[in-house]
């Protein structure tokens, strides 16, 4: 399928924007003299010292018809030919005589100018001579206020012609518009010093100094300089301010149009491999040494070249524009950019001085909705229901260059700008009101707001935003292409405030009277700013500056209007839409009798946009020595526990073929008393000792006689356990911990089976921890493994020595072993049924996209709570970074060679080890969950168990797809993450301090819990949903506790739960079901017996308070009340009914239906058992019912 997509985006034309690029029939960029607008005997002449002389011409303003002096196309730079074709820009030289200016020169060379050109003119040398600027003045005698503009075409076409003075010239002012390198000759970089990136912003920054050097014989000040950029040009400007290259001399405002410097779209990470493809779309062998690659990119001809990069881009769009060619580069030997502007400004740094004018026009989505639109129509996908159902939103986000690390973002984005008829149906017209917001947020919105933000910090009398919603005669929508098979309009479309401040296009140029008073209230906002550091004009006196969390700001309008709340821009369409509908269903008339007809109201939908503190302990939450030894004990008659009676009569035996006998116990179920057959931690591998302490399971060796399985042994070493240890304890192998426990009631019996996988963060977690008493009362048969945690089972260098995911390994053996001798405890091995929790569901989910694991011939069903592999907290990005940290605890150099940090850790005792591996996560997680080492998964890991992120295998369309399904949530699942965040946030001394804003706080918070978020469209995401303005406004954390306790929720949880069932839903719609459990009994597992008094919150229905109902324990939670009986048996029921039939069913609960829609049917587990249709209403549980998670004196009991 996707190798016939990709055939068909080749087949596509490579788009252009030649009204962006060309001044059609008035300038032609490359040598045809322009008409001037006047005529004078006596052009000007400037001279600048150590250069030479300038002749100009003059031009007129638009209005009032005064004469402006126009410097064309002056030269700032040397042509960057040979070995400087890639390279920063060599200062012009000096020149003799008089040097005219006075006619338009070449721009830069653009593909979709130069296919227009003779073809003997695309052979000529001088095409790449364009590293120039405009300089226009009315008075070159003055000292007057000076603007730089920058401007935007997508780092790939645009020029200085693009931008008369006509307008801004009505002002005293000086306007400089330089012209910088464009496509592959400005941004391509191999990052090394033949083509090392970033030459255009080195041309950029050489126009500034330029400017500083010469703007004061044109009548400029150089002290007085603002820098505008508008899209591309604002990615660079706001970039450099985040660059230890930008000099503060060079600007002292700044203004920026729809772009700000955390796009994802500004940067490629991806140099070398970009400019290899290039080079292959220009005919060379993109395999060959790189020195060849090079050498052929800088004598490939111009328009070979910028043919080649064309095609690169826009065929490669599919798969992401941040993985495209043509963009700025981070690090490389120029470092302009030794971080990312975001990595910079979350580490304190950036310019902080700065008054700031920024904004976003209403409809900034529909330029790239357009090319979303053509690439999903080339891939057939437009049309496709199920696609549209479930995956278009997604695959919009990658297309946008947002990677989605927590699978938050797309039901967030649903719940904020899509209906669920729409999402229901899959109706392309009736989404793309959200659709365009979507596309606006992700490459604009976002990351402007999250700059007016910082700046504001910093400079909050200073900082003004506004929204550009003026729709004129004109527009720049699909900047003169054929957009006849699109099925909207532009709206207030990108760029469209660009022509009421540029006589620009030529079409344009002649603004009626509407459009001519609003380009009017531009030019005084604008221009007022550049001169006196705040904007106003007649019409709007005062603009009040940006110094709350989302506004104040400005609607740029007929009417100039001042907006509270910034977000309301995110959803700006999706809203119209919203009223539309609501206005719809209010009228009581019958459809044929409105005044709108159906079709006029899809017309409306397609047409219509514009209205479119103390040091405290972080994860060690330890059990009080006393419970836990009885919890070990083996004499206990407790149903929790699994000792056996002392009557050596009900000691059953069990024969493994090949291996020998084992002898177990018994234990009876907890409501009818019934016989319960247990054999205790039976191994199934070899200790995992000396070499093979991180390897692969051995499987376990057969035994003489019989083995005594009869009574619990020590769990996997877990370091908070391990301290509680008696001498004799600590005396036996801890590391042989590869075990499980088989409960069953008939051994002659053939009975469904099931494999719990428990959780515990990878890190905690034993089989005493799920006793079999309440499973035990159905018949079937269950299974729970034992696998190493922490360090010993996930610790990864990346090598053959620690390959990483031993824990993962040991399950698989586990679920093999199950396969081989299940029989013989009365079980069937053709009907087992995986279950697992929070980290278990994240393995056991991961192995169904593993190319190693059959998981259809191990298991034929799935459970899965609270978790999955598509979860930010699950895969260590960094292992040998990690591993070398956890050696450091332990004493060891964490510089030393790996192969003796290696060496070190296998023959480190355990103690130490898993000391060390503790001391990492509890120091390191602050930095974010997705840091950390010693308790996650990895891909690309050297035994080949996951060759890349299950996610994106999902994405593209691989895992299992005939797995009945049963996963969801518990009501309140972020909270027991929050408390680790709560307790981080009082570490960093940030909880109090009323210098720390909210918007920072967010941004806190999503660092701990991995969301690496670059673009700023999670946060925005999550402030617009979880938490009202006022709230925002009020800087009380205790307003916001309830909307964090959410967010973390969806980040961990609850986003990737649901993408794991409409996945499954996608390919078994009868067979997928979904629940919130919502169940407040009389017991929590909040705290995990930890002291949680000083926390501010409850836990509400809690992370892992579900599995009190399917297993007796912790002890003190193991014996119910009636109430909370009562819901035990009904769980049961559904969950072994499940591993039985297929279908969870269970007296006095309704008809479970299956996931067949986008967002539900799903189960609401609670006292009363009810039908839910919007999963998306389980996203702000806690917002909708605070009080659930308000702190509580008494009730409900922690559950040690």
């Amino acid at each position: 399928m996707m190798q016939k997509a990709f055939k068909l985006l080749r087949q596509l034309p490579v788009r252009h924007h030649s009204s962006k690029e060309t001044l059609t029939r008035v300038v032609s960029q490359y040598g045809v003299v322009i008409k001037r607008n006047f005529s004078n005997d006596h052009d000007p002449i400037v001279e600048l010292p150590g250069l030479g002389k300038l002749k100009g011409s003059y031009t007129k303003t638009a209005w009032t018809g005064a004469p402006v002096q126009q410097f064309l196309n002056v030269r700032y730079a040397e042509p960057p030919v040979g070995k400087n074709r890639f390279k920063a820009p060599i200062p012009a030289q000096p020149w003799e005589g008089i040097q005219d200016v006075s006619v338009r020169g070449q721009g830069a060379p653009c593909y979709g100018d130069l296919k227009k050109l003779p073809k003997d003119q695309l052979k000529s040398s001088n095409l790449e001579d364009c590293i120039s600027l405009c300089v226009y003045t009315k008075d070159t005698t003055a000292k007057r206020p000076v603007a730089v503009y920058i401007h935007g075409g997508g780092f790939y076409s645009g020029s200085a012609a693009q931008h008369p003075p006509e307008y801004l010239l009505e002002k005293d002012i000086v306007l400089v518009v330089p012209q910088y390198r464009l496509g592959a000759l400005g941004f391509m970089s191999t990052k090394t010093e033949t083509i090392p990136g970033n030459a255009a912003i080195m041309d950029v920054l050489l126009a500034f100094e330029w400017v500083q050097k010469h703007i004061e014989h044109f009548g400029g000040d150089p002290t007085q300089v603002t820098a505008i950029g508008q899209s591309a040009g604002a990615g660079i400007l706001s970039s450099l301010l985040f660059s230890p290259a930008l000099k503060e001399s060079y600007f002292q405002k700044i203004i920026l149009h729809s772009g700000a410097a955390f796009g994802s779209w500004q940067f490629d990470h991806n140099g070398e491999r970009n400019a290899r493809d290039i080079a292959r779309r220009a005919g060379f062998d993109p395999k060959a040494p790189l020195e060849q690659v090079e050498e052929f990119l800088l004598e490939v001809d111009t328009y070979t070249l910028l043919k080649a990069f064309m095609h690169h881009n826009w065929q490669g769009l599919h798969k992401g524009i941040n993985n495209t060619g043509g963009r700025m580069t981070i690090g490389g030997p120029s470092q302009l950019f030794p971080k990312t502007p975001y990595e910079v400004m979350k580490a304190g740094g950036g310019r902080k001085n700065i008054p700031m004018l920024t904004g976003v026009v209403k409809d900034e989505g529909t330029f790239a909705l357009v090319d979303v639109f053509t690439i999903l129509s080339a891939l057939k996908l437009h049309d496709k229901k199920d696609f549209l159902r479930y995956d278009v939103i997604e695959d919009i986000q990658r297309i946008l260059g947002t990677v989605e690390v927590s699978c938050s973002v797309t039901p967030l984005a649903v719940k904020s700008m899509l209906d669920m008829e729409a999402a229901a149906n899959g109706d392309i017209l009736k989404m793309v009101p959200g659709l365009i917001d979507l596309c606006g947020m992700h490459l604009i919105k976002s990351s402007v707001l999250r700059l007016a933000q910082y700046n504001s910090r910093h400079t909050p009398d200073r900082t003004f935003v506004y929204s550009f919603d003026y729709r004129g005669e004109h527009t720049r929508f699909g900047y003169d292409q054929d957009i006849s098979h699109i099925p909207f309009d532009g709206g207030v479309h990108h760029t469209n405030d660009l022509l009421y401040l540029f006589p620009y296009p030529p079409t344009a140029a002649q603004l009626n009277e509407p459009d001519t008073a609003m380009a009017k209230k531009m030019v005084d906002l604008w221009t007022s700013f550049i001169v006196e550091g705040v904007p106003k004009s007649r019409d709007l006196p005062h603009w009040p500056a940006f110094n709350q969390i989302f506004g104040p700001y400005v609607h740029l309008d007929r009417e100039l209007t001042i907006g509270s709340n910034f977000l309301d821009e995110f959803t700006v369409n999706a809203d119209a839409a919203r009223r539309q509908r609501q206005q719809q269903k209010e009228s009581s008339a019958p459809a044929a009798d409105r005044g709108v007809t159906t079709q006029q109201q899809d017309e409306l939908i397609r047409r219509n946009l514009t209205q479119q503190q103390q040091r405290v302990t972080l994860l060690l939450r330890s059990h009080r020595p006393s419970k836990l030894l009885t919890v070990l004990g083996s004499s206990s008659k407790r149903y929790s526990t699994m000792a056996s009676p002392e009557s050596s009569d009900l000691n059953p035996v069990v024969e493994l073929p090949g291996l020998g006998k084992l002898k177990g116990s018994t234990t009876r179920g907890a409501w009818t008393g019934v016989n319960i057959l247990q054999f205790l931690n039976v191994r199934y591998a070899e200790p995992a000792t000396g070499e093979r302490r991180f390897k692969p399971p051995v499987p376990v060796q057969p035994w003489d006689g019989v083995m005594d399985v009869s009574e619990p042994k020590l769990g996997s070493p877990v370091y908070k356990r391990m301290k509680l240890l008696t001498e004799e304890q600590r005396a036996q192998n801890l590391e042989d911990c590869i075990n499980l426990s088989v409960f069953t009631k008939d051994l002659r019996g053939r009975k469904p089976v099931i494999v719990y996988v428990h959780g515990g963060g990878f890190y905690d977690g034993a089989i005493f921890h799920y006793p079999p008493n309440y499973i035990m009362e159905k018949d079937v048969v269950l299974v729970v493994p034992q696998y190493r945690l922490g360090a010993l089972g996930f610790l990864c260098s990346n090598t053959r020595q620690i390959p990483g995911n031993a824990g993962v390994m040991d399950v698989v053996l586990a679920f093999e072993w199950v396969q081989k001798y299940i029989s013989h405890f009365g079980g069937d091995p053709g009907q087992v049924t995986a279950m697992a929790q929070s980290s278990g569901a994240a393995m056991v989910s991961s192995m169904t996209y593993s190319p190693l694991v059959d998981t259809e011939r191990l298991f034929q069903r799935l459970i899965l709570q609270s978790g999955n592999c598509h979860g930010s907290w699950v895969w260590d990005r960094s292992p040998e970074r990690n591993c070398r940290d956890i050696a450091g605890f332990a004493g060891f150099d964490r510089k030393a060679p790996l192969e003796q940090v290696e060496r070190f850790l296998m023959e480190l005792d355990i103690f130490s080890l898993m000391k060390a591996f503790t001391q990492h996560y509890r120091l390191r997680t602050p930095n974010g969950t997705d840091t950390i080492g010693g308790a996650r998964m990895v891909f690309n890991d050297p035994n080949g168990l996951f060759p890349e992120n299950p996610y994106f295998i999902m994405r593209k369309g691989g895992g299992r797809k005939n797995m009945p399904l049963l996963t969801g949530v518990t009501r309140h699942d972020g909270t027991f993450a929050f408390l680790e965040v709560f307790n981080i946030l009082l570490f960093k001394k940030l909880i109090g301090d009323p210098h720390i804003t909210i918007h920072r706080m967010v941004d806190e918070v999503n660092q701990v819990l991995g969301v690496d978020d670059p673009s700023c469209t999670v946060r925005t995401l999550t402030m617009a949903q979880f938490f009202t303005h006022e709230q925002l406004a009020s800087g009380d954390l205790r307003q916001l506790l309830a909307g964090f306790c959410d967010h973390t929720a969806d980040v961990l949880i609850k986003g990737p739960v649901l993408k794991m069932a409409q996945n499954n839903a996608m390919y078994l719609p009868d067979q997928t079901y979904l629940y919130s459990f919502d169940y407040a009994g009389e017991h929590t597992r909040f705290g995990y017996g930890g002291d949680t008094s000083a926390i501010p919150f409850d836990g509400g229905v809690h992370h892992s308070n579900d599995l009190m109902y399917l297993f007796p324990y912790p002890p003190n939670a193991a014996q119910l009340n009636e109430r909370d009986t009562a819901v035990a048996k009904r769980m049961v029921d559904l969950w072994t009914s499940f591993a039985i039939t297929g279908k969870p069913e269970a007296n006095d609960v309704p008809a479970w239906p299956p996931l067949n829609n986008v967002l539900g049917p799903y189960l609401k587990i609670n006292e009363q058992f009810t039908i839910g249709q919007d999963f998306r209403e389980e996203f702000t549980v806690a917002i909708k019912s605070p009080a659930e998670i308000q702190k509580k004196k008494a009730h409900p009991k922690p559950a040690q």
